[in-house]
């Protein structure tokens, strides 16, 4: 099969990737693909709900193959439904890949062509803006410090990794301690010419 055409929005809890993601499947005719949302989405009694939202509320990563294969029927799903076209259509991905393990398992899938990295800089910073999504929006997983800071700790212990599982052509970084707009008009500074495609 055709590899699916992606870019990776990548960047620790709160760095806004996802802000941004959504911003430009607005902008642009391409989709916004979050891992969190998707599985959030899982019914919590079903056998992958109960397993993804076990280890969600406690801040941690569910295995990788099963992440790749419940990414995978979510993305042939969409195009079954006409919601996604792949001739046309680039996904933006958020929270995925999450490991180098994922990586190298969604490469049978997804070509990626630019990594996006939003660098907010500090730990505190970042604890600060998800406090107030928490406030704003009431996700579980942003409302408990213990796990919040076990998503942070995974982020810094396996998640950072995944940058350097790709090459560094492929890898632009963006200041995400600006506010919201500035952060969009840099990724359009460097995306424009493959974001127009």
């Amino acid at each position: 099969m055709e590899k699916y055409r992606a870019l990776v929005l990548f960047g620790a809890p709160g760095s806004g990737k996802g802000t941004q993601g959504k911003f430009l499947s607005k902008v642009t005719n391409h989709l916004h693909i979050s891992s969190g949302e998707i599985l959030r989405d899982l019914p919590r009694d079903s056998e992958l709900g109960k397993l993804f939202h076990g280890y969600m509320d406690k801040g941690e990563l569910g295995p990788d193959d099963m992440m790749i294969e419940v990414f995978k029927e979510y993305i042939e799903n969409l195009v079954s439904k006409g919601k996604y076209d792949p001739e046309n259509q680039l996904l933006m991905l958020d929270g995925i890949p999450r490991t180098v393990p994922q990586v190298k398992l969604l490469e049978a899938l997804v070509e990626v062509e630019k990594v996006v990295f939003f660098d907010v800089g500090s730990k505190e910073a970042l604890m600060e803006r998800i406090s107030k999504r928490a406030a704003i929006e009431g996700r579980a997983d942003d409302t408990s410090m213990s796990i919040l800071e076990e998503r942070m700790n995974v982020f810094e212990g396996k998640t950072l990794k995944v940058m350097g599982a790709y090459p560094k052509e492929k890898l632009i970084t963006i200041n995400a301690a600006q506010g919201p707009l500035f952060v969009l008009k840099d990724v359009l500074n460097h995306l424009t010419p493959l974001l127009a495609r």
